[in-house]
């Protein structure tokens, strides 16, 4: 057994020394990869174009020029009807508040006048008749504001949810 022992470390001191003596090389590898993006190609692939046909790469340059002005320009006229429409919209919507705001106005002057004269003809002693005439107008305006229009916004979203419950 002893034997076998010092074999096997005879035989671990042999590859040891092996080791030593051997000159480990390590080899590298690098790849590079490259990238490019743009309206134009590369500058190497411009070059053999020009090369390929003299002038080529300046018209290439030049399309490209032209198409990035298309660009600009078209971007531009969008962003001015943009603005045209948001003008005209702010207009119809202040001109839509203003006829709101005048229709409440008379509403209320009709409304008062109406409640007005009621009062008077009530306290003449004029026929109850007319007393609840002049009344009914103001109740039915008032009344009539509550009820919802066919034709509204309001309405029709709720209609338009119904509908999609329905479905």
């Amino acid at each position: 057994k002893k034997q076998n022992v010092l074999s096997k470390s005879a035989a671990a001191k042999a590859v040891d020394e092996t080791l030593k003596r051997s000159v480990l090389t390590t080899t590298s590898h690098s790849e590079t990869t490259e990238y490019y993006t743009g309206p134009l190609p590369h500058p190497d692939a411009l070059k053999k174009y020009d090369e390929f046909m003299p002038g080529l790469a300046e018209r290439i340059v030049r399309m490209a020029e032209k198409e990035q002005a298309y660009r600009i320009d078209t971007t531009n006229r969008e962003e001015d009807q943009k603005d045209k429409l948001l003008k005209i919209a702010e207009k119809e919507s202040n001109h839509l508040i203003r006829a709101q705001s005048w229709g409440q106005l008379i509403g209320a002057l009709i409304s008062f006048s109406c409640i007005g004269i009621a009062t008077y003809f009530a306290f003449t002693g004029a026929a109850w008749e007319i007393v609840i005439g002049f009344l009914a107008v103001p109740t039915a305006s008032l009344i009539a504001a509550f009820i919802p229009r066919k034709g509204s916004n309001e309405s029709s979203g709720k209609r338009g949810a119904k509908q999609e419950k329905e479905d």
